[in-house]
Formats: structure tokens, C-alpha cells, sequence
């Protein structure tokens, strides 16, 4: 019973801690946005990466190149990168899956081999919670430094 309680409980918290987790990152989307517009480079890029993966806002690639494109111009090196990578193929950078082949004839398509498309999926899935754990961890290190940046100056 008393694991049926801890359960429940520990269920009914996860939405609470979901929600100020989106909260945490709309404010730092709001810090990171006037500290960019007073035109510190790698608050530009930082940005640039919230808008591209919709943290703490909508996801907009037009804006986030912007804030990449400003960030590159006062010499910031990760949004040099971003820019230039920004017109290779999808393929090229590997972030995408090699499309599935077409059938060879029409008469008789091929089927998929369930489990090589299992396989795929759980490669894909793999693949995408190292990028968003990466960008977790980004986040949590800016986050940190303006803490500490903010104790720094008495705020």
C-alpha cells in the first residue's frame, strides 16, 4: 500500500516538475534575450540554439540564424560553424536517417523487415536524446555561469 501512495504520488508530482522545468527555460529564453540584445556574442548564439530547438519559445530557424548570424559577425566560433554547416545536406551532417529504398518493381513491393525497422527506430531514437541531453547539459552550464555571474555582481 504504501509503495501504491509513493506511486502515485511520485506520478502526480511529474507534471508539476514538467511545467516549472518550461518555466525555468522561459526565463532563461527572456535573460538570454536581453543579455543578446545588448550584444554579447555568445548570448547570441546561445539564442540561436533556443530558437532552433524551441526551448523556452516557439521554434523559429529564421530567428535562430539571425541571433547565429550576429554572434558569427562579433567573431564567435560555434556560430561560424552553424552557418556554415547551415547549407550542407542533411545527409552530409548526419542528422537524419538514410531514406528507406523503393521497391524494385511496382507489381510487387518489397516489405520492410520489421525488425531492421525496429532496429532503425531505436538507433534514431538513440540518437535524438544524445543531441537533447547535450543540449540539456549546454543549457544547465549557462545557467550556472549567469547564477554565478549574477552572484558575482549582487544581483
Amino acid at each position: 500500500m504504501k509503495t501504491f501512495v509513493f506511486l502515485l504520488g511520485f506520478l502526480l508530482a511529474m507534471p508539476v516538475y514538467a511545467a516549472e522545468l518550461g518555466d525555468s527555460y522561459v526565463k532563461l529564453f527572456n535573460v538570454q534575450l536581453q543579455i543578446a540584445k545588448s550584444g554579447n556574442p555568445g548570448a547570441q548564439y546561445s539564442l540561436g540554439q533556443m530558437y532552433e530547438q524551441g526551448l523556452g519559445t516557439k521554434t523559429n530557424l529564421e530567428k535562430a540564424y539571425e541571433w547565429y548570424e550576429k554572434a558569427a559577425k562579433q567573431g564567435d566560433v560555434r556560430a561560424k560553424h552553424k552557418l556554415a554547416t547551415r547549407n550542407q545536406p542533411q545527409d552530409a551532417l548526419d542528422l537524419t536517417p538514410e531514406p528507406e529504398a523503393a521497391p524494385v518493381t511496382k507489381s510487387a513491393p518489397a516489405k520492410a523487415d520489421p525488425e531492421l525497422v525496429a532496429k532503425k527506430k531505436a538507433e534514431e531514437a538513440r540518437l535524438m536524446a544524445k543531441k537533447r541531453a547535450a543540449a540539456k547539459a549546454a543549457l544547465a552550464k549557462q545557467i550556472a555561469e549567469m547564477q554565478a555571474h549574477e552572484s558575482d555582481i549582487g544581483w
